[in-house]
């Protein structure tokens, strides 16, 4: 699962991971993304810190106040780490350091990096996001 608002950034998320087996379904709106995320059998999900109007973290914050498990890599270009902090605490994987950013900036090895934090992550990666 992908809840990113920016069509191209999660387009190219989207084709990275299915290019590698992965089958992924992306929400472009934060309260359809918040819907799926918590009433799908989702892998993982891949979560935008930065959408308007609800920010990625209450997102996560609600999930996890449902008692719901599943594994969130958060993807941000900011680097403030107040809100690394706060992802960390409500159990996301830490995914802002400098390796990830090629994955906003869309250059290659950005996907390979990705897709490889989730295997290790995740452990069933190419099953389903």
């Amino acid at each position: 699962m992908v809840i990113e608002d920016e069509k191209k950034l999660a387009s190219f998320v989207r084709k990275g991971l299915e290019a590698r087996g992965g089958v992924v379904e992306v929400s472009h709106h934060r309260d359809e993304g918040f819907t799926l995320a918590s009433t799908q059998p989702y892998d993982a999900a891949i979560l935008d810190i930065m959408l308007p109007g609800r920010d990625g973290l209450s997102i996560l914050r609600n999930l996890r106040e449902r008692k719901n498990p599943l594994p969130v890599i958060l993807l941000t270009a900011r680097s403030e780490l107040k809100e690394r902090l706060e992802g960390l605490n409500l159990g996301a994987r830490d995914r802002s350091r400098p390796r990830w950013r090629v994955v906003a900036r869309g250059m290659p090895g950005g996907v390979d990096q990705f897709s490889g934090g989730l295997g290790a992550g995740f452990g069933r990666a190419g099953s389903g996001c």
